[in-house]
């Protein structure tokens, strides 16, 4: 988060809860990756 703010690039709220429940629910880094990627693509559309 700290970067993101450093590049002028805050996250927003939803990925603020979406890495809050990353931590909360210990998803590995995979599983994380995974989602991100997905949701990436999502948004693309």
């Amino acid at each position: 988060m700290k970067l993101a703010e450093i590049e002028n690039n805050p996250l927003t709220a939803e990925d603020v809860a979406m890495f809050d429940m990353f931590d909360r629910e210990a998803w590995s880094v995979e599983r994380r990756l995974a989602y991100i990627k997905i949701r990436a693509t999502t948004l693309a559309k």
